[in-house]
């Protein structure tokens, strides 16, 4: 059973709207940082992805020279 708030001298619970607000605002938050996470992770696959590049390139250039 949740926790009944005391009004004046009758125990009420907090309205059901408010609280499904705040429940839908946290998931929709919670979202949103999930979102950024995943498009900083696949940032960081690319720029792994041309560093890798460009150092297999400098390793090729050295060995063309030789």
């Amino acid at each position: 059973m949740r926790l009944l708030k005391p009004m004046s001298r009758y125990w009420v619970r907090p309205p059901a709207q408010s609280m499904g607000m705040v429940y839908q605002t946290m998931a929709h938050s919670l979202s949103l940082s999930m979102q950024n996470a995943v498009t900083a992770q696949t940032g960081m696959q690319q720029l792994n992805a041309a560093i890798i590049s460009t150092a297999c390139q400098k390793i090729l250039s050295l060995t063309d020279k030789t």
